[in-house]
């Protein structure tokens, strides 16, 4: 009865903190970082240093289309590609605007497709 009453306190907290978790301030994702559509954000890194990083997961898609698109956000920001492999399954594409390198890199995998950005002060 104990361990019952216990697992109905904890999925109680767990309800009512919802609506607080829900307000959580979204991330500052710089303007020339691609936000796709339907993308599930699966993390973000913010360095002090002025590196960024962050990863979505989309449940399905084309690598090299998203990777256009991404491509596309980038160089309207003034980037400009440096190098871009397409192995078919995984496209990355590395972009350069002064000290700034963006890297892409969507991949698909067994559950959908990873897409990672990464910006880093050279």
């Amino acid at each position: 009865m104990k361990r019952r009453l216990f697992t109905l306190t904890a999925t109680a907290a767990a309800l009512v903190a919802l609506p607080c978790m829900a307000q959580l301030a979204a991330p500052n994702i710089p303007p020339e970082v691609f936000v796709p559509p339907g993308g599930t954000l699966v993390k973000v890194k913010q360095e002090m240093d002025g590196d960024f990083g962050v990863k979505y997961h989309l449940p399905n898609g084309n690598v090299q289309a998203l990777a256009q698109q991404a491509r596309a956000r980038a160089e309207q920001h003034g980037y400009r590609v440096f190098k871009s492999e397409d192995k078919g399954h995984e496209v990355e594409v590395d972009l350069v605007r002064g000290n700034l390198v963006l890297e892409i890199s969507v991949e698909k995998e067994w559950n959908g497709v990873e897409y990672d950005v990464e910006i880093d002060r050279h």
